[in-house]
């Protein structure tokens, strides 16, 4: 990561990034690290992952974002190389992979959830069994390795822990679409 670096900043708008699409969490990603670290990339969005992987795996493209359910398979089968994580933390369904965060982006984090929403009145007693009985599956050791085998890590939060990251999620990444001029039509 820090040779991409290197290389983006001494051939600024040369360097091709692409993603699964427009606003997705991978061109996110791309968008903080231009941001971040002051380089100029070029967003190539796909029309999903594969085809963007497909490219990279050819050649035809010399970097890509994405999610790790999409790519963990080819890195595995050594036809991608992976850079770094996105998640501050080392991840346990990719040991030895290095974060961003530890490539020369300090405060680097972009982790993409899953998460189980209800109707904003529903009482906080039937919010709280849900999220107790659906934390109880989540720890089972056969349904932790299925989220591993698929290169994820099913967490475990509250539904006050899960509202505020939503919030957080909110704040952040739309400061960055406006302050990056992301728009649709891109």
């Amino acid at each position: 990561m820090k040779e991409l670096i290197a290389l983006a900043r001494a051939r600024p708008g040369e360097i091709n990034y692409g993603s699964g699409g427009v606003g997705t969490t991978p061109h996110l990603s791309g968008e903080l690290m231009a941001t971040m670290a002051r380089l100029k990339l070029v967003h190539v969005p796909y029309k999903g992952e594969a085809p963007g992987l497909i490219d990279v795996i050819a050649g035809h493209l010399p970097v890509m974002f994405c999610n790790v359910t999409a790519c963990h398979g080819f890195v595995q089968a050594g036809r991608l190389r992976a850079l770094a994580i996105t998640g501050l933390k080392p991840s346990p369904v990719v040991p030895g992979m290095p974060t961003m965060s530890d490539s020369g982006l300090p405060g680097f984090e972009v982790v993409g959830f899953f998460g189980v929403l209800a109707p904003a009145a529903t009482p906080r007693e039937v919010v709280a069994r849900l999220s107790a009985e659906i934390n109880k599956v989540l720890g089972r050791p056969d349904v932790r390795e299925r989220f591993a085998s698929q290169a994820l890590d099913p967490g475990n939060t509250t539904p006050d822990q899960f509202a505020a990251y939503i919030r957080e999620a909110v704040n952040k990444w739309g400061k960055l679409i406006r302050e990056a001029g992301i728009t649709m039509k891109q």
